[in-house]
């Protein structure tokens, strides 16, 4: 599976977005995006994408501006890479 979008992080611990993905050749948009997310001082954090139901463990780098992630799920193989515009 690939994602692009964009998604806002408010500083509070949730987020909202606009993605599309292509999952094995299928294309969908989802247009309204919500999650949440937790980061601790180590940088290191988890993300829940509340509208997919997906869940990644994630890492902060260069003061927040860009993030890695895996997702946890069972049967997943999903990396995360987001950059701060």
């Amino acid at each position: 599976m690939a994602l692009s979008g964009l998604a806002v992080f408010d500083g509070a611990g949730t987020f909202t977005g606009s993605f599309t993905n292509s999952d094995n050749g299928h294309i969908s948009t989802r247009p309204a995006d919500t999650g949440a997310y937790r980061v601790g001082s180590d940088c290191t954090g988890t993300l829940t994408d509340l509208t997919a139901g997906v869940h990644f463990a994630i890492v902060l780098l260069d003061g927040g501006a860009e993030a890695f992630g895996l997702q946890t799920d069972i049967g997943t193989a999903v990396a995360l890479d987001a950059k701060k515009q």
